[in-house]
């Protein structure tokens, strides 16, 4: 599976999934302590497929290439199985550009021989939404583990900064908000 698929699959957005209040998935929320709070939760994505990239102009279709846009599609679930199931606390909506898509150039073993995607989501919840962006690493077809940068939110989270650790998992993805 190629990189930006995991990341379609996984961090991507969810749109039409009914958003249940945030506090039944209360296991992945830590209470506030110090100005800071986080919130845990795993991406299903729902909309897109593996094969779904829209391709930049004059670029071939199937075919990763500078400027080719992901469509980010989840639903965003609580990170703690409960009555036999994950509870959906809400869904996220974004896009990935791509970048830098290897081979470009680069060696073999050079550090930079690898693909690169600039993205930016918003997670929407029962009490609000936040956004974040970054830059989404793939070495050999896999996604590395990366750190997102909260660049706003509305509702409850209005006016927060911190950080989004993006696990990415074979089944789905887990998001890890760092609020302060």
């Amino acid at each position: 599976m190629k990189p930006s698929r995991l990341w379609i699959l996984g961090v991507s957005a969810v749109v039409a999934i009914p958003i249940l209040l945030l506090s039944m998935s209360a296991p992945s929320m830590a209470a506030p302590s110090g100005g800071t709070q986080t919130i845990a939760v795993n991406a299903f994505g729902i909309g897109a497929k593996a094969d779904d990239l829209i391709p930049a102009r004059g670029t071939t279709q199937g075919v990763v290439s500078v400027g080719d846009v992901s469509i980010l599609d989840d639903q965003l679930t609580s990170t703690h199985e409960q009555h036999g199931g994950y509870a959906i606390v809400g869904y996220d909506s974004g896009t990935c550009t791509y970048t830098r898509v290897s081979p470009d150039g680069q060696g073999a073993g050079s550090p930079y021989d690898h693909t690169y995607e600039l993205c930016t989501a918003t997670a929407v919840l029962a009490r609000g939404s936040i956004t974040a962006q970054g830059v989404v690493e793939t070495s050999s077809g896999i996604p590395k583990a990366t750190t997102l940068a909260v660049t706003g939110g509305t509702g409850a989270y209005w006016g927060e900064t911190g950080t989004v650790k993006v696990a990415f998992g074979h089944h789905f993805n887990t998001y890890t908000f760092n609020l302060r």
